[in-house]
């Protein structure tokens, strides 16, 4: 038998480690620790090598699982949209792939049209209707959908790119904590510009 002392934060990934040592076995955990039964054809690994592959795969695994979710945010947050000044108050703008496509097939075919949309009162986003733009409107807000799109994309690639270069466990809650605290001062900062946008909007009356 061997016994892992204070590994219970790696019991999901022990499958995958006997598959990846080529041994069958069970295991129990006991507090924090985890004790393996492992049954082999060959030499049967040391308490070291085992541990050191548990690290590696957790390490490998949770760093997939994050990047899963950034990916997830970064999307979450491209299409619930943006808030836009171009009809001369603050409106919000969603960016589904529907409203992107819908953008772009407007851009090609150079004409006014309507485009979905929402008032912002007092940081408070109204329902969504069709409203009329003109065609130096919908260039801009396409312009400015772009510049959005763009720096979340940049953003969260930074993330990854922070998340890549992590070789330990231990880094890995300090990354969590790092992006929750960077994802928090752009809500912040998303808030702000809703509110300097009404107060410009309400300068100009």
């Amino acid at each position: 038998m061997i016994i892992l002392e204070n590994a219970c934060a790696y019991k999901d990934y022990l499958g995958i480690v006997f598959d990846a040592m080529g041994f069958n076995g069970s295991f129990e955990m006991a507090g924090n620790a985890i004790h393996l039964n492992i049954v082999s054809e060959t030499e049967t690994p040391t308490k070291e090598q085992v541990l050191e592959k548990l690290k590696e795969i957790t390490l490998k695994k949770k760093k997939q699982e994050l990047e899963s979710q950034i990916n997830a945010i970064c999307k979450e947050k491209i299409t619930k949209g943006f808030i836009s000044e171009i009809l001369g108050s603050p409106h919000a703008y969603d960016l589904t792939l529907e409203d992107q496509m819908n953008l772009q097939v407007l851009i090609v075919a150079n004409i006014d049209s309507v485009f979905r949309c929402a008032e912002v009162n007092n940081g408070v986003v109204g329902n969504k209707t069709y409203k009329k733009h003109t065609k130096a409107q919908i260039l801009q807000l396409a312009k400015e959908s772009l510049s959005f799109k763009q720096k979340l994309i940049i953003f969260y690639g930074r993330e990854k790119e922070r998340l890549n270069a992590i070789t330990s466990l231990e880094a890995i809650t300090q990354a969590k904590t790092t992006a929750n605290n960077e994802i928090n001062t752009n809500k912040t900062q998303a808030i702000t510009n809703i509110t300097e946008a009404k107060n410009r909007s309400l300068s100009k009356h």
